[in-house]
This record gives C-alpha cells, sequence and structure tokens, in this order.
C-alpha cells in the first residue's frame, strides 16, 4: 500500500522554526545542567585541594572548575541567542503574513477599480476617429436592416409575412407584431406554387394575397 509521504514545503514555517528551537535549548538545558553537576564537584574537589597539606596529583580542580562554568556561560548564551532567534522568526512570519495579506487587498482593490472604470467610463473613439466610427457605425447598422428585409422578402415569397423572432430592426422597418391574441400562420395558399401560365395572371390580377395572420 502505497503510503503518501510529508513534503517539506507541506509543514508551517512557522512551526518548523519553533520546534527546532525547542529542541536545541532542551539539548542546551540538559548540556548545562549537566555541566553544573561537573562544575560543583570541581569546586568542591578546589576546596578539598586548599584545605590538603600536599597539592592534589593531576589537573588542578580549580583550573577544571573554570573550563566547566565557562562551558555553562557558554550553553546559557547559546540558549538565550536561540530564544532570541525564535521570537524574530515569529515576528517575521507574522509581519510576512501580514504583508502578503495587505498585498493582495491592495491589489483586489486596483483590480476592481479598474473593472469598475472599464465597465462604467466610455472611453469613446480614438482622437480624431470619431467620424469614422460614426461612418462604420452606420454602415454595420444598415448592413443589418438590409439583411433583416431580404430575410423578411424571402419569408414572404415562402409564404411567410414575418416571424416572431425577426427582432426589433424588423420591427423597426415593417411596424410592430400583429396585437395579442393574433398568431403568426404560414399563408398556406400563398406557400402553394401556381400552376403553369397562371403566375402572371396571379400578379396582374390585383386580387392580392389572402392576409398573413388570423385572429385566435
Amino acid at each position: 500500500m502505497h503510503m503518501a509521504t510529508a513534503l517539506p514545503y507541506d509543514d508551517d514555517p512557522l512551526e518548523s522554526h519553533r520546534e527546532r528551537a525547542e529542541r536545541h535549548m532542551q539539548t542546551l538545558r540538559e548540556l548545562t545542567e549537566l555541566a553544573m553537576g561537573l562544575a560543583r564537584t570541581q569546586a568542591q574537589k578546589a576546596r578539598d585541594a586548599a584545605e590538603a597539606e600536599t597539592p592534589p596529583v593531576g589537573r588542578d580542580p580549580a583550573l577544571v572548575f573554570a573550563q566547566v562554568a565557562r562551558a555553562v556561560r557558554q550553553s546559557i548564551a547559546l540558549e538565550a541567542r536561540i530564544g532570541e532567534r525564535l521570537r524574530t522568526a515569529e515576528a517575521e512570519t507574522l509581519d510576512g503574513a501580514a504583508a502578503l495579506r495587505q498585498a493582495a487587498a491592495g491589489a483586489a482593490q486596483r483590480l476592481k477599480e479598474k473593472l469598475k472604470d472599464f465597465i462604467i467610463r466610455d472611453p469613446g473613439p480614438p482622437e480624431g476617429l470619431g467620424e469614422r466610427f460614426e461612418g462604420l457605425e452606420r454602415e454595420r447598422f444598415e448592413g443589418e436592416r438590409l439583411e433583416v428585409l431580404d430575410k423578411a422578402q424571402a419569408l414572404r415569397e415562402l409564404g411567410f409575412e414575418d416571424e416572431p423572432s425577426a427582432g426589433p430592426l424588423h420591427h423597426a422597418a415593417h411596424g410592430p407584431p400583429p396585437p395579442m391574441g393574433e398568431e403568426w400562420v404560414p399563408n398556406r395558399e400563398a406557400s402553394v406554387p401556381p400552376p403553369l401560365g397562371e403566375g402572371d395572371r396571379l400578379e396582374g390580377g390585383g386580387g392580392g394575397s389572402p392576409p398573413p395572420w388570423r385572429s385566435g
């Protein structure tokens, strides 16, 4: 079975600093306690040697005591330094997180303002191109209107006078749709082509086409 392995960057940096510092400080405390025990022993030996009539054989207990005491002072100083670094790391981590939150909030606000200006403010056409843009807009509108008119003409030739989905351009060109309650239906008679030879008679007869819609 595959076991998931924790990646180093998955850990909280602040928690990693704290755990490492606590582990080092615990080691220094143990070393300090051992050194203090040795210092007490050497201090007692130094007192005994000072009271003895003959000097002790081997290393001078007073010199050993001085060395052990120095090691104890260094351990205490190192423990204090680790604690200071831990507090500094915590402060920097918290300040960094606050700075990141502030930067993110500022970026979001700036983006919001840009979007607001983009949506609300209309810059208009570039300077010097206003007439050209207006002409292009008129051409586009005229093209759409002609396209709708061509579509309406094709529908009429097929027996449909109009189409509900023709849109506002068609209604603007041909008037509004029929009143409520009147449904759009194809002109069945007009949709059937006349017999050969009768087309001219129908066109010139002046009879006109039946109405394209009827009351519902």
